[in-house]
């Protein structure tokens, strides 16, 4: 709140289009996060990476998009953590983080909603899947694992595997290795890395994985992929 305030106070005039989030009901009563300069866009930026997990998803959404609209007038690096919420088309992570959910569901019937979903999404535009993956989140009462065993219907449907680097080896990103850390990481790498790597992974994942020599480095991105054995 402390943060918010003091972004709002050095707004000077803010333009339409130059606003994070617009008024639009009673919950939001008036216009939040102005980006009308640099560092009200940095601060908006900060703010986000910070607080994403209480901003309700359609407004997260929004927040993402105006802040790559607007740091683009200013020549600000937008981080992935920021930008993966202002994408347009799912990325090609979408099936793989929907069948994931058959892990965390109780019954039958929702782990084969779960595979419907997931086969069908390739029909769909992004923001359908969104819609209807926080729809199945929220009946299935799986919002709980958002984080850890999956990921919020945002991630889900934009999140991309790593691109690839001119010597064909993946570039890894922190939003992988943050979001790998706080899932299946824990149980996943047990005899596949020495403990005491396993355990400095998930108190510092970004910093452990740049200092780890390549062979356990090829562990994790295979645990980012979804192919561990």
């Amino acid at each position: 709140m402390l943060e918010k305030k003091i972004i709002e106070k050095n707004a000077s005039i803010v333009e339409d289009g130059q606003w994070g989030i617009e008024k639009a009901s009673s919950l939001i009563p008036r216009n939040m996060y102005p980006l009308n300069t640099k560092p009200n866009i940095e601060a908006a930026i900060s703010y986000f990476n910070k607080y994403a997990e209480d901003i309700l998803p359609g407004y997260k959404k929004q927040l993402a998009c105006n802040i790559v609209k607007n740091a683009s007038r200013f020549d600000i690096n937008v981080p992935d953590s920021v930008s993966i919420y202002a994408s347009k088309k799912a990325g090609n992570k979408c099936y793989s983080n929907i069948m994931s959910r058959i892990q965390v569901v109780k019954t039958a019937q929702e782990k084969a909603l779960a595979a419907n979903i997931a086969d069908r999404s390739k029909e769909w535009d992004a923001g359908k899947i969104v819609d209807i993956i926080s729809d199945f989140d929220k009946i299935a009462g799986i919002e709980k694992y958002y984080g850890r065993q999956i990921k919020d219907p945002y991630i889900t449907v934009f999140e991309k595997y790593a691109a690839i680097e001119s010597d064909g080896s993946d570039i890894v990103k922190d939003l992988d290795l943050q979001s790998y850390a706080n899932s299946e990481a824990t149980y996943e790498l047990k005899g596949h890395l020495p403990q005491e790597a396993i355990d400095k992974f998930l108190v510092d994942p970004v910093k452990t994985y740049k200092s780890m020599p390549d062979v356990q480095k090829e562990v994790i991105k295979k645990g980012i992929h979804g192919v561990i054995k």
